[in-house]
C-alpha cells in the first residue's frame, strides 16, 4: 500500500512537528498566503456595482426597510452601535465573461463581512434566504454565500442585508461575558464576488483532515500514514503540472477509502443550532438569530439533501411562524420531509430547578401541544443539553408526558467528579426511569474535526456496554448551525481506519439503535443530576426569582378560580388570557433567565414580562372574583357590616389562619393601616364566608431584661411555638409545645443564635453570574451591628411583631419584622433589603442543635435527601443546593424547617446549621445585578416527630399562596371542590382540560402527587354540589390511559412514593 502512495521521492525519515507544521504552513490563512494553497483558492473578483445604507428605528421592519431612502456608502463604511439595526443594498452588474469563463471546477460566492450577524433577504418572498455571523475572537465566521446559480440566468445581482449591531456571543467588554460594551462601531469589511477553485477548497479540506489525524494520531501507525500522505500532496501540488490537483486529491481520497471493521464505534451526527432564548443578548435579537440561523440551514439543505438538523424549543419555531411566515412554511415542508426535525418537547429549554413541578409539566404540554398541532410530531426525546442541573422528577413528568428518552451534556462541566457514564438509565424520585445519553464529546456545537470524533470515543465511559455515541455538529446561538465545511469532513471521515465510524443521523434513529441491541447492557443513575458548577444561579437576580414564584401561585389560583366559575355555570374558562400568561412564565423560565445569567437588557426584559404577567393575572383575578361573589350592598350606603368576609383557599386542605381584612363584626386586632385582623377556618380549594375562630390561645409578646443587666430578649409564644430574640433579631431559644394544655416545651432546639444575617466574600474563578465557588464559606462575617434595636410592633392576642435594623455596610441595610400569629406553627420573617454590594454574598443561618446526616429539601412533587457531611468528593461538592419551598434537618424526635416564598439557593455547614441564600451581587454579564431593594419572607418551623407528620409541606405552600379576602358574598357554596382523603396526597393543580377548548365538554383536569414518599390508596371526592359523570386516569397530554369507577362523588387511585397522577372528571 505505501508504495501506491509514494510516488514522489520522499527521504526515509521525516520529523514529526516539522511535517505537521509544513501541512499547517501550506493551508494557514495567516502565513505565507502568497504562496501556499490559499493563493490559488480565489480567483477573480467583482466589487459592488452600488452600495447604500438605511439605519433603522428597531428590529423587524423589512416592509420599512423596503421602501426606505438609502444612503450610498463605501466598503470601510463604519457604523453602530451595539444593538441597532442597519439595512444595506447590494447591487452587482456581473460582466459576461465573468460567468461564461466559469471552468466546471469554479463557482461564484458573494463576500460580506461586518463581523456582525447579518440576514439576507429575498424581496420577492419577503422572507430570509441565508445569513451571515461572526464570532471573533471565537473563531466562528460565515462570510459567503453561493450565488453561481442566480448568474446562470442574469448577470446582475442584487441583495437587500439586515445588519443587526452584535456578534454571535454579544459584545462583552473584557471578556465574552462582561457587561456589553457600549462603544463598540462596525465597520464593512468585505463586500464582493468573487471566484472559488472547488477543487483548491477540496485539498485544503484534505490536508486539514490529514493535519489533524496524524496531530490526533500521533503515537499510532494510521497518525504517520496521515502524516506521509500529506506531505506527498504538498510535494505534488509544489510541481507545475495541470494534472497535480487530481492526483493529490485521488491520494486523499484513497486514504479516506479505507474503512474501519465492522465492530468500530459508531457516531451519530446529527446537525443542531442550539439556541439561547436569551444571555448576552435580548429575547428580541433571538428572534432574528432563529430567523437567520434557520435560513441558512434551509439552504444548505438545498446543497447538501442527506443530512438532518434538530430543533428545540416550541417558543423559538412560534417566534418564525408569526415574524417570519415564509420561512416558517420552508420549516413546516422540511419537517413534514424528515429533515428538519423537532426535539425536546418543551416551550422553552428551561432551568433544570427552578421551576416548580407545575412549571415543568407546562413546560412539556405547552410544547408537545404546539408541535402536534403545527407539525403533527409528538417528540420522545427531552432535549436540555444545558441546564445547570437536573431535578430527579424530571423521569417522572419526561414519562408523564410522552418522553422516553433523555439528552444532554452539561454534566460534563462538573468541577470535582467525572459523572461516570454516557449512556444509561436514569431512575427519578418515583422510580421511573428514563434511557438517558450524554454527548462523550462534552459539547453541543461540534465542527466536525477529527479531534472532536477523537475525544468521542476516548472519553466515552460506556465501552463494552455500547458502542454508538451522539455528535451534534453546528454553530449555536445564531452562529447559524452546520456549516459546509462540517458537512464536506463529515462526508470524508463517514467510514476512515482509526476513526470511529460517522453515520449522519438522527436523535430517533440514534434512540432506537440503543434500544435494539444495548438496553440489557446498561447501567442505573438514581436521583438528581447535580452539576459541580453554576450554583450560584439558585440564587442571582434575585428580583426575576420573585416574579417567578408570584407567577406560579397566581396562576394556580387563576385556574381552580377558572375551573369553579365554569363549572358553576358563571363564566367561560379563561384558556385565552391564561395561555398568554403561562407563555410568558415558561418563557422565562429559560435557563439563562430564570437562573440570572443574562446580561442587563435581558433581565430588564424578563422583569417586564414578568410585571405584564402579573398584571394580566391580577386582572383576571379580580374578574374572577367578581364572578363569583355578589357586593354586599350594605357596604355600598356606608352601613356597619352585617356580615363577614368571604375568603379563597386555593390550597387543597383546611386552613386555619390569620387574615386581615376591612371589614367585620368582629374586631379583636387592628394593623397599622386600620385593617382589622381575624383567625379564619376555610375549606381546601374553596370560596367560602370566613369561620371566625372565636376559641383560640391567644399569641403574646414580652420584653425582659436579664437579671445582669447585660441586655434584653423578647419572649414571643403561642400554643405551637416559644421563642426568645436578642436585640438584634437573632432567635436565641426556639421550642416547639409538646402539650398546649398544660404549656410543656421541647428542648431547645438551638444550638447558637438562628437567624444570623452571615455576609460572605463572593468572588468566582471566572463565571460572575453563576459560580459560588466553595472558599467563599471561609469568609464568613455575622452581621451584628445594629441600626435599630428589636422592639415590639404588635402585641396580640391574634399576631405580634418585632421589628429590627441591621447595617450590613455603608450603602446597605436590612430591616426584619418578626411575626408570630395565633395557632401558627411557624414564626415568619418579613424582610426589606436595600443591597449596594459588589461581588458579596448575604445568606441568613440557623444552627441547630440536631444530629442527622442528611437534610431534607423539597424538590418538585416531593422531596429529597442530600448528606450533611463531606465524605466524599461528590458529598463535598454539594456546598450549594437547590430547593423549592422548603428545608429541614430533623432527627427522629423532632426538626425543624426552613420555609421561603422565593428563595431556592441553601446550604448546611457544620453537618447542623440549615442557610438560606438571599442575595448576591455579580457584575459580569450584569453589573446592576440584585442592586436595590428586595422584599420577601421566610419561615422557621420546630416540629415534633417526622417531617410528614408536622404540616412542613402545607405551611410552606400556605406561605407561598396566602388565603385571599374580599368584601364581597359567595355564589357557590362553601365546600371544597375536591378533597383527597390522605394528607400525602396533594391535589396541586386543577384546571379545565385542554380538549376542553374544541369540544366545550365539562372536562377538569386534577394533577396529584404523594407527597410523602410512601405508598398508598387515596380516595378522591367531589364537592356534592356538582356531578361526577366519568373519571379517568390519563397521562401529562390529558390523553385517557384507565376508567376509574366511581363511587358517590369519589374514585379512588393507587400512589407509589412521589407519584405524580393526572386525572380527567367529566362534570
Amino acid at each position: 500500500m505505501a508504495s501506491t502512495y509514494y510516488s514522489y521521492q520522499a527521504p526515509p525519515l521525516k520529523h514529526y512537528q516539522m511535517s505537521l507544521e509544513r501541512i499547517d504552513k501550506f493551508i494557514s490563512e495567516i502565513y505565507f498566503t502568497d504562496v501556499n494553497l490559499q493563493s490559488r483558492l480565489l480567483a477573480k473578483h467583482v466589487a459592488p456595482t452600488t452600495l447604500s445604507h438605511f439605519k433603522a428605528d428597531g428590529r423587524f421592519d423589512f416592509k420599512l426597510a423596503q421602501c426606505a431612502e438609502y444612503e450610498p456608502v463605501e466598503v470601510g463604511y463604519n457604523f453602530g452601535p451595539i444593538w441597532s439595526s442597519h439595512w444595506f443594498k447590494v447591487n452587482f452588474q456581473v460582466p459576461k465573461d465573468f460567468v461564461s469563463g466559469l471552468s466546471e471546477d469554479e463557482e461564484v460566492l458573494f463576500y460580506w463581512d461586518t463581523c456582525t450577524e447579518a440576514t439576507i433577504w429575498d424581496e420577492n418572498t419577503s422572507a430570509p434566504i441565508g445569513a451571515f455571523s461572526c464570532a471573533e475572537p471565537h473563531g466562528n465566521v460565515r462570510d459567503y454565500i453561493p450565488v453561481t446559480n442566480q448568474l446562470k440566468s442574469s448577470t446582475s445581482l442584487s441583495f437587500l442585508i439586515e445588519v443587526a449591531c452584535n456578534k454571535v456571543l454579544g459584545e462583552g467588554k473584557g471578556s465574552f461575558i462582561g457587561p456589553p460594551d457600549d462603544s463598540v462601531s462596525y465597520t464593512i469589511r468585505k463586500c464582493r464576488l468573487s471566484v472559488r477553485n472547488s477543487k483548491v477548497k477540496a485539498l485544503i479540506r484534505d490536508l486539514q483532515l490529514l493535519h489533524d489525524i496524524a496531530k490526533e494520531l500521533k503515537d499510532e501507525e494510521r497518525g504517520f500514514t496521515a502524516l506521509y500522505v500529506a506531505n506527498e500532496i504538498i510535494n505534488l501540488l509544489q510541481l507545475e503540472d495541470a494534472d497535480a490537483s487530481n492526483r493529490a486529491l485521488s491520494l486523499s481520497s484513497q486514504f479516506f477509502a479505507e474503512g474501519n471493521g465492522a465492530g468500530q464505534h459508531v457516531i451519530h451526527a446529527v446537525g443542531h443550532c442550539h439556541m439561547d432564548c436569551a444571555w448576552l443578548w435580548p429575547y428580541d435579537e433571538t428572534k432574528r438569530k432563529c430567523s437567520r440561523s434557520w435560513s441558512a440551514t434551509l439552504e444548505l439543505m438545498d446543497r447538501y439533501p442527506e443530512w438532518t438538523f434538530a430543533c428545540s424549543s416550541a417558543q423559538q419555531y412560534k417566534w418564525v411562524q408569526t415574524l417570519y411566515p415564509g420561512l416558517f412554511q420552508r420549516i413546516k415542508q422540511s419537517v413534514a420531509s424528515g429533515r428538519f426535525i423537532p426535539v425536546g418537547g418543551s416551550w422553552v429549554e428551561m432551568d433544570g430547578y427552578l421551576p416548580s413541578g407545575e412549571s415543568m409539566c407546562r413546560q412539556m404540554l405547552f410544547g408537545q401541544k404546539y408541535f402536534i398541532e403545527n407539525f403533527g410530531i409528538q417528540c420522545t426525546e427531552f432535549w436540555l443539553p444545558d441546564t445547570f442541573g437536573y431535578s430527579a422528577q424530571l423521569p417522572q413528568i419526561i414519562q408523564h408526558f410522552g418522553m422516553t428518552r433523555f439528552f444532554t451534556q452539561k454534566i460534563s462541566w462538573n468541577l470535582f467528579n467525572k459523572f461516570p457514564h454516557h449512556t444509561f438509565f436514569w431512575k427519578g424520585l418515583d422510580g421511573s426511569k428514563v434511557l438517558s445519553h450524554f454527548a462523550p464529546g462534552d459539547s453541543y456545537h461540534m465542527e466536525a474535526k477529527v479531534g472532536e470524533f477523537v475525544k468521542t470515543i476516548r472519553n466515552f465511559e460506556d465501552k463494552g456496554r455500547s458502542c454508538k455515541s451522539i455528535f451534534l455538529f453546528g454553530h449555536g446561538d445564531g452562529g447559524q448551525g452546520p456549516t459546509e465545511d462540517m458537512l464536506e469532513n463529515l462526508k470524508r471521515l463517514k467510514d476512515v481506519n482509526g476513526l470511529p465510524r460517522v453515520k449522519l443521523s438522527t436523535p430517533g434513529e440514534f434512540f432506537s439503535s440503543i434500544e435494539q441491541t444495548d438496553l440489557q447492557n446498561l447501567c442505573t443513575w438514581s436521583g438528581e443530576l447535580y452539576l459541580e458548577m453554576h450554583n450560584g444561579t439558585y440564587t442571582t437576580q434575585s428580583k426575576i426569582k420573585w416574579y417567578n414564584r408570584r407567577c406560579e401561585s397566581l396562576l394556580h389560583t387563576l385556574e381552580f378560580l377558572g375551573t369553579l366559575c365554569y363549572v358553576s355555570n358563571l363564566r367561560e374558562y379563561p384558556f385565552k388570557e391564561l395561555d398568554a400568561i403561562w407563555e410568558s412564565v415558561l418563557l422565562n423560565q429559560f435557563h439563562d433567565v430564570l437562573p440570572g445569567s443574562s446580561v442587563e437588557i435581558a433581565n430588564i426584559d424578563a422583569r417586564n414580562i414578568y410585571a405584564q404577567a402579573l398584571s394580566s393575572g391580577t386582572t383576571l383575578l379580580t374578574d374572577l372574583l367578581h364572578t363569583l361573589s355578589t357586593e354586599n350592598s350594605a357596604h355600598e350606603v356606608g352601613n356597619a357590616p352585617t356580615h363577614l368576609p368571604t375568603v379563597v383557599n386555593s390550597l387543597g386542605w383546611s386552613r386555619t389562619e390569620v387574615v386581615a381584612v376591612e371589614h367585620t363584626p368582629c374586631v379583636e386586632q387592628k394593623d397599622s393601616e386600620g385593617n382589622s385582623y381575624c383567625l379564619v377556618t376555610v375549606c381546601g380549594y374553596s370560596v367560602s364566608p370566613c369561620t371566625p375562630c372565636i376559641e383560640y390561645h391567644p399569641v403574646t409578646v414580652r420584653q425582659t431584661s436579664f437579671a445582669d443587666g447585660s441586655g434584653e430578649t423578647i419572649i414571643m409564644s403561642n400554643n405551637k411555638i416559644y421563642a426568645e430574640i436578642d436585640r438584634a433579631g437573632c432567635l436565641t431559644v426556639l421550642k416547639y409545645v409538646l402539650d398546649p394544655i398544660s404549656q410543656t416545651y421541647s428542648r431547645n432546639l438551638l444550638s447558637g443564635n438562628a437567624n444570623q444575617f452571615t455576609l460572605y466574600d463572593d468572588i468566582p474563578l471566572f463565571w460572575d453570574a453563576w459560580d459560588v465557588m466553595d472558599y467563599h464559606q471561609e469568609t464568613r462575617r455575622c452581621l451584628t451591628e445594629v441600626l435599630t434595636s428589636a422592639i415590639v410592633k404588635e402585641e396580640g392576642p391574634l399576631r405580634c411583631s418585632v421589628e429590627v435594623t441591621l447595617k450590613i455596610s455603608n450603602s446597605s441595610h436590612i430591616k426584619q419584622l418578626i411575626i408570630l400569629e395565633a395557632k401558627s406553627s411557624c414564626i415568619k420573617v418579613e424582610c426589606n433589603v436595600e443591597w449596594n454590594e459588589n461581588r458579596k454574598f448575604l445568606k441568613v443561618e440557623f444552627p441547630l442543635d440536631i444530629v442527622s446526616d442528611h437534610v431534607t429539601y423539597e424538590s418538585q412533587f416531593g422531596h429529597i435527601r442530600r448528606p450533611t457531611h463531606r465524605n466524599t468528593s461528590w458529598d463535598s461538592a454539594k456546598y450549594e443546593v437547590c430547593c423549592q419551598k422548603w428545608m429541614d434537618l430533623s432527627d427522629y424526635s423532632s426538626g425543624v424547617a426552613i420555609l421561603n416564598d422565593c428563595k431556592y439557593g441553601c446550604s448546611v455547614t457544620q453537618y447542623s446549621t440549615l442557610s438560606l441564600s438571599l442575595l448576591r451581587a455579580p457584575k459580569s454579564p450584569d453589573p446592576t445585578a440584585d442592586m436595590g431593594s428586595h422584599q420577601f419572607t421566610y419561615a422557621i418551623l420546630p416540629h415534633g416527630g417526622s417531617i410528614q407528620d408536622s404540616g412542613v409541606i402545607q405551611s410552606a405552600a400556605a406561605l407561598n399562596t396566602p388565603l385571599i379576602v374580599m368584601d364581597e358574598v359567595p355564589k357557590v357554596a362553601a365546600s371544597s371542590l375536591f378533597t383527597t382523603d390522605q394528607p400525602s396526597v396533594v391535589i396541586d393543580t386543577v384546571k379545565l382540560s385542554e380538549d376542553s377548548r374544541e369540544t366545550g365538554s365539562r372536562c377538569v383536569i386534577i394533577r396529584c402527587y404523594e407527597s410523602f414518599g410512601g405508598s398508598c390508596e387515596a380516595t378522591l371526592s367531589l364537592s356534592p354540589n356538582y356531578t361526577m359523570s366519568s373519571a379517568k386516569e390519563c397521562n401529562g397530554l390529558e390523553r385517557e390511559i384507565e376508567d376509574l369507577k366511581i363511587k358517590q362523588h369519589s374514585f379512588t387511585a393507587s400512589f407509589g412514593p412521589f407519584k405524580v397522577k393526572t386525572f380527567k372528571i367529566l362534570f
